[in-house]
Formats: C-alpha cells, structure tokens, sequence
C-alpha cells in the first residue's frame, strides 16, 4: 500500500506546475461542490478512496507556484474527501447486483448515509465562510448581512436535521437549496448574492 502511494506521488508531481491543473485546484477551492464532484468521480473510476486518498495526500504536500503554500490546501481537500466519502458507495452498490432485497436495501442506506453526511459538511463549509466574511468585512454593515444569512442558513439546517432525526416536532422548515420551497430558495439565493457582494469588498 505505502509502495504505491509512493508510486502515486512521484507520478503526481509534475501536476504542480501545470498551469491547468493549478488553475483546476484554484475552482476545488473556491467551489466546494465541485470538489465533492470530482472526489466522487475519481473514487468511481479507481474504486478505492485509499488511492484517491493517497493522490490527495501528496498534491497537499506539493507546494504550489509561489512555492510556500500548498497546491490544494485544506480549503480544496475537505471537499475532495467529502466527495471520496460518497464514491465508496458505489462498491456496495455494485455488490448488491443480483442479490437479495435485504442486501439492494443494505447497499441504499450506506448511499443514503454518506450522501446525507456530506451534504451536512457542505453546509457547515458554507456557513464557515460566511462567518470568515462577516468577520472580514469592511464595515458594520456588510458584517450584518453576512452573519444574518449566517444565522437563516444555520437555524434552518438545524432545524430541519432535528426534525429529521425526530428530535423535535415537525416545523416545515426546508432545507436550504434542497427541500422544495420556491420562496425559500429565491430567498437563500438573494441571501448569497448579498453574501458574495460583501465578500468582494474584504479586507
């Protein structure tokens, strides 16, 4: 196994100065679905989220350009993983072909399970760079908005997991960008769109 992350890595070196790449890992970082996206795909493709994992490992410890900082950072490799967490299903997916009712349910509530996760995390992400912005915000102002679609964004992701977990009685509260609620998504996106504005503005 460590034979081949070794192998892996050396492969995976000349990937830093490429100027595709580097411009690849900059969209992961800025973008965290797309980095869920492509951790996915890779671990579909090589059906192992060790491999994929390993690759991860040594772009994170390939300094990038400006020869100080990583190529990917931690920013771009949390959703990577989030992404690998979800190809590993596919495995058990595949394994439940032609097999019993029990095992095909098996196999869906593993798919289920870190599909859920990961969405989760996405949210935590998001709602950690809105913190990051209002945080880094010009002026009172921009820091508002920031915190109070913040503060939307987390009461209804933890109102709406409670519910689901039977923690608390039904609300009707969606889950934002997910459950089905035109006003509620016209809302969130406003929200972000203000969001984005501030974040330009940061010091």
């Amino acid at each position: 196994l460590f034979e081949g992350i070794e192998i892996m890595g050396t492969v995976m070196k000349p990937l830093a100065s490429s100027q595709f790449f580097v411009d690849l890992m900059g969209k992961v970082t800025n973008i965290p679905v797309l980095g869920v996206l492509l951790g996915a795909g890779m671990t579909l493709i090589v059906q192992s989220s060790s491999a994929t994992i390993a690759v991860l490992q040594n772009f994170a410890s390939q300094a990038g350009p400006d020869g100080v900082t990583s190529v990917i950072g931690l920013a771009g490799a949390i959703p990577i993983l989030l992404g690998d967490n979800i190809g590993t299903t596919i495995t058990a997916l595949l394994a439940s072909i032609g097999q019993s009712k029990n095992a095909k349910r098996t196999a869906i509530a593993h798919s289920v399970f870190n599909i859920t996760g990961s969405i989760v995390f996405l949210f935590l992400i998001l709602i950690w760079r809105f913190f990051l912005i209002a945080t880094h915000s010009r002026d009172l102002f921009g820091a508002l908005i920031a915190s109070g679609a913040m503060a939307h964004m987390m009461i209804q992701v933890i109102l709406n997991i409670a519910v689901v977990t039977n923690t608390i009685p039904n609300t009707g509260i969606t889950l934002p960008f997910i459950s089905y609620g035109g006003t509620s998504v016209v809302f969130l996106l406003i929200e972000m769109g203000l969001v984005l504005s501030v974040s330009s503005l940061v010091e």
